[in-house]
């Protein structure tokens, strides 16, 4: 793996959260000393967002749009947001608490869920993974959606997007390597080798799927095809986050750092 560090000025604030486009472009949420919180871009201008939520998720949403969300939520107020890169707020929204990933597609994302969310009140958080429409409004929940044929998903360790249009994740309790459609809810389900299995991050890259920290090796990255071996391409101390096409990003205060594939 290729790993790049990208260091920003601490007048920024705090980094909490980032998120890399496919041509390279970053998106950062930062906390300064005064509590304020905002949104940093390698793309656009800075903005301050409303509230300061405690452990965020920012994502691009579109080339146009930034998404995001809290972790936790009271289930009384809004916990996820959606702003133009202006900082126009364009809508606020539930997701439901328990909140372990955002991934977005062209005019839907997915949001997966830990096992607080899952075993809590807060519905659609009990579904373990559900889709939202551009505007914030839920469309459908996975458990719901696919019934019997649905793996169950107790906690979601690790998700990422593939394409256009599908999710990979690998939720606990089995730990199966799902790829759905977010538009169709098609699914495919293999089994994972037990040397991958609890990974707490995933990005797929041609024929292979790249997985970080799994139980027996909590420290290490593995690349993995169906049919052959894992191969342990060494360790990292993390945590990482799975940003497909291969790609990971590791969080600090300061920046960030990318990691992805070789050529080989």
């Amino acid at each position: 793996m290729i790993e790049t560090a990208t260091l920003l000025p601490p007048r920024l604030g705090a980094a909490r959260d980032f998120d890399l486009a496919l041509d390279g472009a970053w998106v950062g949420l930062f906390r300064r000393a005064d509590g304020a919180s905002f949104i940093h871009s390698s793309r656009f201008d800075p903005f301050q967002i409303p509230g300061a939520p405690e452990q965020p998720r920012v994502r691009w949403f579109g080339r146009d749009r930034i998404l995001v969300a809290d972790a936790r939520s009271s289930g009384t107020t809004a916990n996820a947001h959606i702003f133009a890169v202006s900082g126009e707020l364009l809508a606020s929204f539930q997701t439901g608490d328990g909140v372990q990933d955002v991934v977005c597609f062209g005019a839907l994302f997915a949001v997966t869920y830990f096992d607080e969310g899952v075993f809590g009140p807060e519905s659609p958080a009990n579904q373990g993974v559900a889709i939202f429409d551009g505007e914030g409004q839920f469309s459908w929940g996975y458990s719901s959606r696919l019934g019997a044929d649905a793996v169950e998903v107790a906690d979601c360790y690790c998700a990422c997007r593939q394409g256009d249009d599908r999710l990979l994740f690998s939720p606990y309790t089995s730990f199966p390597l799902v790829e759905l459609n977010v538009q169709s809810a098609a699914q495919s389900v293999l089994p994972l080798p037990e040397a991958l299995q609890g990974a707490t991050a995933l990005s797929a890259y041609g024929r292979h799927t790249f997985f970080y920290g799994p139980y027996p090796s909590k420290d290490r990255l593995f690349r993995w095809a169906p049919g052959e071996e894992p191969v342990d391409l060494g360790r990292h101390v993390g945590p990482l986050r799975g940003i497909g096409n291969g790609r990971f990003v590791a969080t600090s205060e300061r920046g960030f750092t990318l990691l992805q594939p070789d050529e080989d």
